[in-house]
């Protein structure tokens, strides 16, 4: 009697795939079958063995979708979780990731989320897996700050969120030293150091310190890095022994910096109070014994551009400018008044010319280098002057 006051079916069973008959059937009030047959591939339906349960067809989509619209807003609880890295250095691009499900644990794909790391934000839209992810790179002093991932939700997506903390670790930092390590002795050292983020990007404004030699005879000089990520200061009337020392660049750090400390070899010499020696082009070589005063200093100097003349000694009585490229004069003999002693290191001039004209000797300057001078020296030719090439002052 019911069925004949109300004609209409209880269950409408294995139907089809048209979405509009489950529509009319949910109008109607009564329950509606999916009926998607396949093609016995393992790819379409779900009646036809082998089965893939998995929602991989533009139908099963459909589906499930009308599904999710008919229950209503809302009606699907998700779940986010973060998945990337929980710590990174300043300044360095960190890739944040999270996964975003449904409530049985089905991914989401093509949904965006926001990540959140202290008052910065980025958004990544998740992949087929649920999976988002997107590049911050972190402008804050180094400690923890929140990290948040938040999914805002669809009409039938819930929204939801995920929070951790993150570290924010100190940038590491590469100092290298790139002034003076020749160093004159009652000179100015220029002495420079290049900061550097991981050695290649320029760390501006950061304070590094200098010290030349060590203990209680150290000179020191502090200056800030420019724009290139350099400091440079000046260290003027330098008083350090002759000889092999140091000097060592330090930044000491900072609340986005982790310290960095770079040294390098120094070698301190001096010249004579007036006029300088000479040798050979042919025998500057580092390590090499030199001869650079003797009565047969032409004999031990052979130079590239010709024999020396042989009434040169070895010393140049005038010099103009001390530097490469410069020329300079002399006399024969010891008439040039060569000093009674020489410094333990000296600079001595490199020539490749020498000429004599009349009674007067003439040289160039093709670089300076410095010479461990050896025992035994006189201002009286007699009394060769030798040593060991130890270093290079320029070029």
């Amino acid at each position: 009697a019911a069925y004949q006051a109300n004609p209409k079916p209880v269950v409408v069973n294995e139907d089809s795939t048209n979405l509009d008959n489950m529509n009319a059937s949910v109008v109607a009030g009564v329950s509606w079958g999916y009926l998607d047959t396949g093609v016995n591939n393992y790819v379409d339906g779900y009646q036809s063995p082998p089965v893939n349960w998995t929602v991989n067809t533009d139908a099963k989509r459909a589906f499930f979708d009308n599904v999710l619209r008919l229950a209503g807003p809302n009606s699907v609880a998700t779940r986010l979780a973060l998945t990337g890295p929980s710590s990174g250095d300043y300044h360095d691009s960190v890739t944040l990731a999270a996964d975003l499900h449904d409530q049985s644990g089905n991914p989401l794909a093509g949904l965006p989320v926001v990540f959140n790391l202290g008052a910065q934000s980025c958004t990544g839209i998740t992949d087929a897996a649920g999976a988002a992810a997107c590049a911050i790179t972190p402008s804050v002093v180094a400690g923890t700050v929140a990290l948040t991932a938040t999914f805002a939700g669809t009409a039938l997506l819930q929204p939801s969120s995920a929070a951790t903390s993150f570290a924010v670790t100190h940038e590491e930092t590469v100092l290298a030293y790139t002034g003076d390590t020749s160093i004159l002795l009652g000179g100015t050292a220029h002495l420079v150091g290049a900061l550097r983020e991981d050695g290649r990007a320029a760390i501006p404004g950061e304070a590094v310190s200098f010290t030349l030699g060590s203990g209680a005879s150290a000179q020191t000089c502090t200056a800030a890095t420019d724009a290139n990520g350099n400091a440079a200061c000046p260290i003027a009337g330098v008083n350090q022994p002759l000889g092999p020392g140091s000097i060592t660049a330090t930044f000491a750090g900072d609340a986005f910096y982790r310290p960095a400390s770079a040294s390098a070899a120094t070698i301190v010499f001096a010249i004579p109070l007036s006029g300088t020696f000479v040798i050979s082009d042919q025998m500057a070589k580092p390590g090499q014994t030199v001869t650079f005063w003797s009565s047969q200093w032409s004999a031990a100097n052979p130079l590239s551009g010709g024999a020396a003349p042989g009434s040169f000694k070895g010393f140049a009585a005038t010099v103009g400018g001390f530097g490469c490229g410069t020329g300079w004069a002399s006399r024969p003999g010891d008439s040039a008044a060569p000093p009674s002693t020489v410094p333990s290191y000296m600079a001595v001039l490199v020539a490749t010319t020498v000429s004599k004209s009349g009674s007067g000797v003439t040289g160039n300057t093709m670089s300076i280098v410095i010479v461990k001078t050896d025992t035994g020296y006189a201002s009286d030719p007699g009394h060769p002057g030798t040593g060991t090439v130890v270093g290079v002052v320029c070029p």
